[in-house]
This record gives structure tokens, sequence and C-alpha cells, in this order.
């Protein structure tokens, strides 16, 4: 309770019986207020720092039951939910979590960056907590009703709060398919385009299937052609829509990849770029792979890598305008065309 009165929540209240409206009673641990927001908070108490997912999951599956009890009962009212654990918990699940059933997870790094400036706080931490923290790291949470995950209202964010929300994000969702990763990395690299460009797309299709179903593309927007690269890749490459690719790879991207982001693309549906988006970039072999599109089938495949997506929200926020960088991108691959 002290911890969320620091932190500006409200109306805190221990063990409330909530009856839904059709009898099923729920007790969560507590319930909190911030601005509209209605929080209901669970809180975990384990004796070692790691525990195995079953224990995520018992938390995930009675948080998931109280939200939905209560968003069918108080229809009126926006609720947010928060499983607190004393245990530390892998940020890509953290992540995966939130995204799919819109839980957030405070673990036991995050209640260290909570508490981190107040002492109290502090000294109760490390007197309940059943093991060392000393050499815990803390880790700053996603925090609803402060700095909501929502693009809209990063929108409204501060600056720098918005460049270190992605960056957060970006490096703590780690390489692999394991855990859904793959998923938490393509959820983040369409909230950083939607921020980017949303406004110079007219369609945005996540999973896009063609008609016959051959092809699922991870993203594919159309162009409107308000700003000069947008306009270079229309008048030039007499595309109207462009391909996203993104790929959680551990290393770099091999060629095959570019082979089969090439198919994704076709003349007569005015389809000519694409743009993989991954950790590491392409591999050299993927690198000819690409020239090899462009100077044989005039197709245009661009990789850009995490720290592209960086240097693009920093230009974005500071008043540059961020498709200078892909422009940058594509006139370093037309550079280097031998003929």
């Amino acid at each position: 309770m002290d911890l969320l009165h620091a932190h500006g929540f409200a109306n805190i209240e221990s063990g409330a019986t909530i009856t839904s409206s059709s009898n099923e009673k729920i007790r969560p641990d507590l319930t909190a207020q911030m601005g509209s927001r209605h929080f209901v908070v669970e809180a975990k108490m384990y004796r070692g720092l790691h525990n195995p997912p079953s224990v995520v999951d018992s938390a995930i599956q009675q948080v998931t039951r109280y939200k939905r009890i209560l968003e069918s009962t108080y229809q009126d009212k926006n609720f947010a939910c928060i499983i607190i654990m004393l245990c530390r918990i892998d940020n890509c699940i953290k992540q995966n979590v939130l995204e799919q059933h819109g839980i957030l997870i405070w673990d036991i790094r995050n209640l260290i960056y909570l508490c981190k400036d107040n002492e109290e706080l502090l000294n109760l931490l490390t007197k309940h907590t059943p093991y060392s923290i000393v050499e815990e790291k803390s880790e700053r949470p996603i925090m609803l009703g402060k700095e909501d995950v929502l693009s809209k209202q990063l929108a409204t964010a501060s600056n720098d709060c918005v460049l270190e929300h992605f960056r957060y994000r970006l490096e703590n969702c780690k390489s692999g398919r394991i855990d859904k990763r793959d998923q938490v990395y393509e959820k983040i690299c369409i909230d950083i385009l939607r921020f980017l460009f949303e406004s110079e797309f007219s369609q945005i299709s996540e999973q896009h299937r063609t008609g016959d179903s051959m092809f699922r593309m991870d993203l594919l927007c159309s162009l409107k052609g308000t700003t000069e690269f947008w306009k270079f890749l229309i008048h030039f490459y007499h595309t109207k829509f462009v391909v996203f690719e993104f790929k959680n790879y551990a290393s770099p991207i091999p060629q095959n990849m570019v082979y089969i982001t090439e198919k994704y693309l076709f003349p007569t549906a005015l389809r000519n770029a694409a743009f993989v988006i991954s950790r590491f970039g392409f591999s050299e072999n993927a690198k000819k792979a690409a020239l090899g599109c462009l100077t044989e089938n005039k197709k245009l495949i661009i990789s850009l890598n995490d720290e592209d997506l960086i240097l693009m929200v920093s230009k974005k926020i500071s008043g540059e305008e961020p498709s200078d960088h892909l422009l940058l991108k594509v006139e370093q691959q037309l550079m280097a065309v031998s003929k």
C-alpha cells in the first residue's frame, strides 16, 4: 500500500470483496485508482529468486479472471491489473503477458526501482524479501496511467519518455522465438513504425495475406506520398505499397530470408519495396542477395536494425524527418551497385 501511495495511486483498499453481476465474488489483495483508471493488484511472495513458469501461469489465470469479471460487471469503468511478484520474471514474458492479456507484471527488479529513491520503502522491501537483493539490478516498470504502452498516449508523453520507452522495450526483448519473443519483437517494431510514419500510410495491414493466401506479410502499408522519401519510392520504384518484415534472429539475416521477402514483391500489384527489420541487420551474403534483387528484378529490399529504429525515433522527437534516414539507407545501397 505504501508503495502505491508513494507513486500517485489513490483510494487504496486492502482485501475488498467485489461481487459481480452474476454473483461471482473476488477478493484481490489491493484495489486502487489513478486518475480515471481503476487498478486491481495481486501480490505474490516467493521464497526464491527464480520460480517455474507454472507459478506465473497460475497468477495470470487468477488475475485474468478478476479482469474479466470486473469488465463485464462495471462496463463504464476503465480497469487495469497488476501482478506484483517477489521474484525475477523474464522481461519478454512480462511484455507478452501485457500484450496478450493487458496485465502488468512487476517483479523484484521493478520493485527495487520503485523503492530506490525512498529509504523507508527500500528498507521495507529488503526486510520482507526472503532472499538477498543486494546484487539485484533495478529496472523501470511500465506504469499504466503514467506511461501507457499505447501509441496514442505516447504522443502526449515527453520526448525523453518516448525514446526511453522504445529503447527499453527493444533492449529487454531477447532474440529468438522462445516464449513468443518473435511476436513481442514484431509488436515493438510495429508500434515504432506507427509512431514514426502512421500519418504517411493510408492503410496499415498487419499479418496481411494475399487474396490467394499464398503469401503472408508481417506488415503491408499503403503510401500517401506526402514527404520526399515516400514520393521517391512511388516515383522511382513505381510502388504504392511497402512491405515490412520482422526477424528476431540472434545473428545477421541469411540470404534465403532476402529471397523469401523478394517473393512478396510484385510489380503488377505496385508492391516493389520492402524493409527487413532485424536485431543485427543483413549478413554479407544477404547484402549481395538484396543487390541482386535490385539489379536483376528492380525490387528494393532494405535492411534496418534496432539502432536504425532508435535513431529514427530520436530524429522524430527532435523535429527532424525520420524518413531521411531511410533515404540514406537506399542511397547507400544504390551506390553499391556496380552495373
